[in-house]
């Protein structure tokens, strides 16, 4: 590498535009280079390869707010757990030979003579270790090698070829990504879709509570059909979450996937079979585009990055926007909005973008119920700021009546279609998302809400008071015939 002169150096312009970076990293115009920089005056800079060219940086200073990303960089991983099964071995010599290939430090040993099991256990750190089972039974040898790092999985694997080894038994790795709270339920919904049309047993999808109940969170998780392989999927957080603050990364969610693959060839890549099965959690990650937390526990662990997404998959998740939205004017028919925003102004003396963060809905459509509010006589401003009540029973105009009704199965739906049709002029009937019908009377226009929801490939009826949802295997063109028939 070329000398440069310290004056040089300080005159060469770093590259901007990265924010909140581990000092480890090294930016440069061609991209991220992750070889360990030379330092020289408090200055990181590496002669790039490929252009010859000096490129530095100032070093980046470690910062207590997490790094977020909007598209996440890759997947972490968070275990890789590999059996193998042996004739016989020199347990000494195999353990040994294993520690020093490993490059394990301060190693804690342990051995248990048990009915069925002799085992040798040596634990490095937390989620690190090498385990030795001999069945008496069987009369066989098992090797067990737990780590987060990819290098010791394929130091590993190339060790167990000079144990003569054809397959590795049982390979479990464990992918996750870190992933901000706002996305919780998008990501609870995703799961439960995923598991109407992949799924099998074992779906948990609840809302808890912790604190008493000052920190409400989603858990969810459900085993996916996917490839021929049973995945575990998960979205959890921390046990103690809430006793970090919400800019700490431990307060934030994670979506984890479990995989567990028999009998696999030891020439197989390990690495790209961790890719391939990890599609489906990349997927998920990517068509919701969620924000991607880092903290300083992912700055430590290995990353895989999965350039494609599967199709499939992201067309069942597209689908809950239709259900949340579903979901959601289910509700407005307990109350009309307008005169919750009325009442958030008067008697809780809110801000328009506080309602407006409560309610879901911009800042601008919220300045609009207020004027049509202060139109109608319901409200009027005494101040800037400040509103009191002017005829809180005042009637607000209804260019569209909108109603709603429940039914319990598609005959009821098919059946008040054809009544409407009898007895109204029927304008039309919307299908995509909740079944909304569409028609006139002699005084007014009316806009009729339904509590079912048309999916492309299964229809779902949701109870207004439970919010369970029935599943009905009927597509959105079977139920359209039903409906114009």
């Amino acid at each position: 590498m070329k000398e440069l002169s310290e004056s040089k150096l300080k005159n060469v312009t770093a590259f901007n535009g990265i924010n909140q970076t581990s000092p480890d990293t090294v930016f440069t115009i061609s991209g991220i280079n992750r070889k360990t920089p030379l330092q020289y005056s408090g200055i990181i800079y590496r002669l790039e390869e490929d252009s010859q060219k000096v490129s530095n940086i100032h070093q980046w200073k470690l910062v207590t707010s997490p790094v977020t990303y909007r598209r996440f960089q890759g997947l972490h991983i968070h275990k890789l757990d590999t059996i193998i099964e042996v004739d016989t071995i020199e347990v000494d010599t195999v353990s040994k030979e294993l520690i020093q290939l490993l490059q394990y430090e301060k190693v804690k040993e342990k051995d248990k003579t048990g009915k069925a099991f002799t085992t040798w256990v040596y634990k490095e750190k937390r989620g690190e270790s090498i385990t030795i089972s001999y069945s008496h039974k069987e009369q066989k040898y098992y090797i067990r090698v737990i780590t987060h790092k990819l290098n010791r999985l394929l130091k590993f694997k190339e060790y167990i070829k000079g144990l003569r080894v054809e397959t590795i038994k049982t390979f479990t790795f464990e992918t996750y990504i870190r992933y901000h709270e706002r996305y919780e339920l998008r990501v609870a919904k995703s799961i439960e879709a995923l598991d109407l049309e992949i799924g099998g047993k074992g779906l948990n999808t609840d809302k808890k509570k912790a604190n008493q109940g000052k920190h409400d969170y989603f858990i969810s998780n459900t085993i996916l059909e996917y490839k021929g392989v049973k995945v575990y999927i998960k979205s959890y957080r921390h046990k103690h979450y809430y006793k970090y603050e919400k800019t700490h990364p431990e307060y934030h969610p994670k979506l984890e996937q479990s995989t567990t693959l028999h009998n696999i060839p030891i020439t197989t890549d390990l690495t790209q079979l961790i890719k391939e099965y990890s599609i489906l959690v990349h997927t998920i990650a990517y068509t919701l585009n969620i924000k991607v937390i880092i903290g300083e526990y992912e700055k430590t662990t290995d990353k895989i990055r999965v350039e494609i997404t599967d199709p499939q998959i992201t067309k069942y998740i597209k689908g809950i926007t239709k259900r949340l939205i579903g979901e959601t004017i289910l509700l407005e028919q307990l109350k009309d909005k307008r005169l919750v925003v009325a009442k958030l102004l008067v008697e809780k003396s809110l801000t328009p973008s506080q309602i407006s963060k409560i309610l879901g809905y911009s800042r601008i459509h919220i300045h609009r119920i207020i004027e049509e509010l202060i139109e109608a006589g319901i409200i009027s401003r005494v101040k800037r700021g400040k509103y009191t009540w002017t005829k809180r029973k005042a009637e607000l105009p209804k260019p569209q009546t909108k109603r709603h009704t429940h039914v319990r199965t598609i005959q009821e739906l098919v059946n008040k279609v054809k009544e409407i049709r009898s007895q109204h002029k029927l304008i039309n009937i919307e299908t995509y998302g909740n079944i909304v019908v569409n028609y006139e009377t002699e005084h007014e226009r009316v806009r009729l809400i339904t509590n079912v929801i048309s999916n492309s490939n299964y229809t779902e009826i949701i109870d207004p008071i439970t919010h369970r949802r029935h599943i009905i295997k009927i597509t959105r063109h079977q139920l359209t015939q039903l409906l114009i028939a």
